[in-house]
């Protein structure tokens, strides 16, 4: 079911615990909505071009002076004028219906409306909501309300002037019926339908309805159609006013200019498709991480877009890419963010290049649902996990394991929960790794018992999950040659990178690939299981290349890929973990291999350490869907983490001694 702002389930408790807004009842506005969206509005024209009619001619209708960003598509604006005002408007927008849902999801608040309308006196808010999802309703025609719709009584004040009596009547409030309708895949409708003030309680609405003056006699309609491809948007837009003709003296005088002010009103309605892309932009914007221009510069001494010199133009600030950029190739965007303790949307303005803006919409928002543009987080356990002891969820994932391995197995996850038991305990120094109270001959139970005996602790508290590039991130983003647009661009180059390369040199790390080390493959079975996702890898990183040297996904097309095509590249360049739920929808991740041919939606990777705390690679389990990460699964990940980094440690040791031996 298709909603706007809330669950399902709320708008249920909602409308059935609130108290009633409007003296119509429910039936008579589902009758008056489908009435409206089946006869009022000529949906077939609306799909092509106005032609002229028989007395009837369409007359294409300049824009209003309301700024428009050089970036808007253009829309097509038509009127017509006889016993009625008509406007209609018609324009093209390159994103999925799905991700145009999202986006009206919003449309019941007053940032929507600001937008859509371009002004800052506008306020709206829902008066009643319909339970659609009652199947309850049938006109006299025997239509049954579609299940995949929404009905809202809606309230839009304009209060810009209104104090002045001179303009009050300019300032006309508008209580309408909006009705959502998912005719099919790829269609869907909307209409608005205006209603008389006394179908809504007095004062239901405090200040926002002034009864005596309210727009009449208008229905609106927009069409949103899908293109075949899936990757652009037809819409179209219908409005039409029936004239207040009646009346005499001051009366005739405040009906000419209500039927004035309602005329602007609907073009500004009819433009308002026009920037509809600019609500799909700054949800898309949202997705993305911005740069921590405080504490990274750039360096590119000409523009990032046209390369011209800064001598004579000013210098500004990409915040998405974080390279200089002049104004002629960068605009502002609005940004639109979920708020961490509420479910309003925080809106800010940015800075973002030309050359963003293209790979911003290259990227894929299908999946992305409204409550999900917010930065990246760890969610709270239910209850019947939060009590849970991770030595609980680590026995019972492991001996799963041990019961499914073959025999030659079976002594590596054993190794494993030696790994476990003895993270928090000195090493040997034989540089061997012994487990605290397990010997070789200590039976599996044994090896269960100590290790739920000793990893007691309860899942971290999540002030404590923290994961890295959340509201900023610590490096540029390269963009790809000019030449080459289509082309990987470059990745970013670590701190450490020096440091980091002659460990994994001299270890000869990247040896391993292939299964070397059967405890790696144990712990990438393990964590794809407690994350719930199609599989993990350890990869290491060269200088233009990562290396899986260990992984339990079946269906890896190479052991190597080349390093701006992996995630890795940039989770080694921090030391806390990145989650990334939707990879696709993300600048940084919507080009790379296992997006485009793997179909991965869904990335969580931990840094592997060396003993000096030098970042080698990482652990990362992939997913071909998003899903929440909780307290206890990240807590249980970070230590399946650690022990990858023990066994890595190890590994080190033993090569080097080898090596230094010969």
């Amino acid at each position: 079911m298709f909603t706007v702002d809330r669950s399902p389930v709320t708008v249920r408790k909602a409308a059935a615990s609130a108290p009633r807004n409007v003296r119509l009842s429910d039936e008579r506005l589902v009758h008056m909505a489908l009435s409206a969206a089946r006869d009022a509005i000529d949906w077939d024209a609306l799909r092509s071009e106005p032609a002229p009619e028989s007395g009837n001619e369409w007359f294409f209708a300049p824009k209003s002076s309301k700024k428009r960003t050089r970036r808007s598509p253009g829309a097509r604006v038509y009127t017509r004028q006889d016993h009625s005002f008509a406007v209609m408007a018609q324009t093209q927008i390159p994103c999925s219906l799905q991700e145009l849902m999202s986006a009206l999801k919003s449309t019941c608040t007053t940032q929507f409306v600001k937008m859509m309308y371009d002004d800052a006196d506008v306020s709206a808010r829902v008066v009643h909501t319909v339970p659609t999802d009652k199947r309850l309703y049938n006109d006299e025609n025997n239509e049954t309300i579609a299940f995949a719709s929404d009905l809202f009584v809606k309230a839009v004040s304009f209060d810009g002037k209104k104090k002045n009596p001179l303009f009050r009547a300019a300032n006309k409030d508008w209580c309408y019926l909006d009705f959502m309708q998912r005719v099919d895949a790829k269609t869907l409708r909307k209409t608005m339908l205006s209603i008389h003030p006394d179908s809504v309680v007095a004062g239901s609405v405090g200040d926002q309805i002034d009864d005596s003056n309210q727009v009449r006699e208008v229905i609106s309609g927009f069409l949103f159609q899908e293109a075949d491809d899936g990757k652009s948007m037809h819409i179209a837009y219908s409005g039409e006013h029936f004239y207040e003709v009646s009346g005499s003296g001051a009366s005739k005088w405040k009906r000419a200019m209500v039927n004035r002010t309602t005329k602007t009103r609907l073009l500004r309605l009819a433009e308002s498709i026009d920037r509809v892309h600019l609500v799909v932009r700054r949800q898309r914007l949202g997705m993305q991480t911005l740069v921590d221009h405080i504490n990274v510069s750039a360096s590119n001494s000409g523009c990032i877009g046209c390369k011209r010199s800064f001598l004579l133009t000013r210098k500004r600030v990409c915040n998405l890419c974080g390279h200089y950029v002049c104004d002629k190739c960068s605009d502002m965007e609005d940004r639109e963010l979920r708020s961490r303790r509420s479910c309003e949307a925080v809106v800010t303005s940015v800075r973002v290049c030309d050359k963003c803006v293209v790979r911003v919409d290259k990227c894929s928002f299908v999946n992305v649902a409204l409550e999900e543009i917010e930065p990246a987080q760890i969610y709270p356990d239910p209850p019947e996990r939060a009590s849970m002891t991770t030595g609980a969820v680590l026995t019972d994932l492991l001996h799963e394991t041990l019961v499914a391995a073959p025999e030659s197995r079976k002594s590596a996850v054993l190794s494993v929960i030696k790994h476990l038991v003895q993270q928090d305990s000195p090493r040997s120094s034989s540089g061997s790794n012994p487990g605290i109270m397990l010997t070789p001959e200590s039976s599996p139970t044994q090896h269960f018992d100590v290790l739920q005996s000793k990893l007691t602790d309860l899942p971290l508290p999540l002030e404590q999950c923290e994961v890295a590039n959340t509201e900023e991130r610590t490096y540029l983003i390269d963009h790809a040659d000019d030449d080459e647009p289509e082309a990987s661009p470059p990745h970013p180059i670590p701190g450490s990178e020096a440091k980091r390369l002659e460990i994994v040199r001299s270890s000869s790390l990247t040896s391993l690939v292939g299964g070397g080390v059967a405890e790696l493959d144990i712990i990438c079975s393990v964590i794809s299981k407690e994350l719930e996702c199609m599989g993990a890898m350890v990869s290491i990183s060269e200088a233009d290349f990562f290396h899986v040297v260990a992984t339990n996904i079946d269906a890896l097309p190479a052991k190597m890929f080349p390093r701006n095509e992996g995630f890795c590249s940039r989770t080694i360049m921090g030391t806390k973990p990145m989650l990334v739920p939707h990879p696709e929808a993300d600048i940084r991740f919507n080009y790379i291999l296992p997006v485009k041919h793997l179909g991965i939606s869904f990335y969580c990777g931990f840094p592997l350490f060396a003993e000096d705390y030098t970042v080698l690679g990482s652990l990362c389990c992939l997913g071909h869907e998003s899903r929440k990460l909780t307290q206890s699964q990240f807590t249980v990940a970070k230590k399946l983490a650690d022990t990858a980094s023990r066994v890595l440690q190890y590994q080190v040791r033993q090569r080097q001694s080898s090596l230094r031996g010969k």
